[in-house]
């Protein structure tokens, strides 16, 4: 007769064997899930509206602002702002003013905020007085704060409530600190800017150059043009350096580069101004249709400045000088300047474009401004 022996230990390596294998799902539950919070700076309208739009995305390790990240991680960052998920239909609050408004994003985490504000706007921080008028527009800066109230800014806050996903890991995110461009005078030229080939090189003429600095090289290898930056804070301190001008950048990169391009605005002091990029589609990509976009976004910007004079700069490296004057003949009075920035010979259609300033250098346009810059920044009533 065999007499059967009991191990008690089997039966705890079974328990510890059930409790192995679910132990990694309790811990990636109880794992907080940190998202990424973006939304373009804006504008506020001259009838006191705005629209506020942007996206929640997960976080990726690929795309941490290292001081000088290899071509590996530029390469894969690149990568993930282009594959990373979002945060599908989180509930997000934004702080305006005295206003705080609550809103879910979509399913692929886009979000929209719209409202009013009150008639009154605010007022630029007090400074101490000088004996010669100065000005210096702000710059963009990495912020943990919000941006403090100046001459056209007018700053707000998107953060997200405690909440979690839909497996029940809680998300982590850090506020966003946004602001809305606004005219704060009756003073000064506005300005709308190209950025690619116009204040930054990215040589999109050259498509090997392109690619290697897009998919390899840090943003600290991107390089400003000489002497934009400058011109800028120019155009917007006009006229008699006390101008009250706004800026507006326009490019036709997709949205997905919103941290890339913030990160060289940062890197560089850039003016503040409201930003717009393209919405990525399988569609956007043809070059009608980015030139469709940017005649779009043209005219939205004028609308939302109904009575004021804006000077379009761009450069010749594809439709900037045709979709310019395309503008310009639609609305006559409100255009003060178009200055391109020439990056290869001009073809013979640029050439026939009446009352286009081509320039190689910014002094140039520099010389060129100062003849304009007593032009009144209210175009006259119809």
């Amino acid at each position: 007769m065999s007499l059967s022996i009991h191990h008690p230990n089997r039966s705890l390596r079974w328990v510890v064997l059930f409790v192995t294998l679910l132990a990694p799902s309790f811990v990636l539950a109880a794992k907080p899930r940190p998202v990424d919070i973006q939304a373009f700076p804006s504008i506020l309208r001259a009838d006191g509206t705005w629209t506020i739009k942007g996206r929640v995305m997960r976080k990726s390790r690929w795309l941490r602002e290292d001081a000088n990240p290899g071509k590996l991680r530029s390469f894969m960052g690149m990568v993930r702002r282009f594959t990373r998920k979002s945060a599908s239909k989180v509930l997000l609050r934004l702080a305006l003013g005295n206003l705080n408004i609550e809103t879910n994003a979509d399913e692929k985490g886009y979000f929209r905020f719209d409202g009013q504000l009150p008639t009154s706007r605010p007022t630029s921080s007090t400074t101490s007085s000088t004996t010669q008028p100065s000005c210096q527009k702000p710059q963009f800066s990495a912020r943990t704060t919000p941006y403090p109230i100046s001459a056209g800014i007018y700053p707000f806050t998107i953060s997200m409530p405690p909440q979690k996903d839909r497996k029940g890991r809680p998300y982590q995110s850090s506020p966003f600190q946004g602001f809305l461009v606004h005219r704060s005078g009756s003073k000064g030229l506005h300005l709308i800017s190209d950025l690619d080939d116009t204040l930054i090189w990215t040589y999109v003429t050259k498509k090997t150059k392109l690619l290697k600095q897009a998919l390899f090289n840090n943003v600290n290898a991107v390089k400003t043009i000489e002497g934009a930056l400058p011109f800028l804070q120019q155009v917007l301190c006009q006229p008699n350096g006390q101008g009250s001008g706004t800026l507006h950048y326009l490019s036709g990169s997709p949205t997905r580069l919103f941290d890339r391009v913030m990160r060289i605005f940062q890197l560089h002091g850039f003016p503040l101004g409201s930003l717009t990029l393209r919405p990525l589609s399988s569609k956007s990509a043809s070059q009608g249709q980015q030139s469709l976009y940017k005649v779009r976004e043209i005219q939205r910007i004028l609308q939302a400045y109904p009575n004021e004079r804006f000077i379009l700069l761009g450069d010749n490296g594809e439709k900037d000088p045709v979709i310019y004057n395309l503008i310009r003949n639609q609305y006559p009075q409100r255009i003060s300047a178009i200055l391109i920035h020439q990056i290869k010979p001009l073809t013979l259609e640029q050439q026939a474009l009446a009352n286009t300033f081509y320039f190689k250098k910014y002094q140039d346009a520099s010389k060129y401004l100062s003849q304009i810059s007593s032009a009144p920044s209210r175009a006259p009533q119809k």
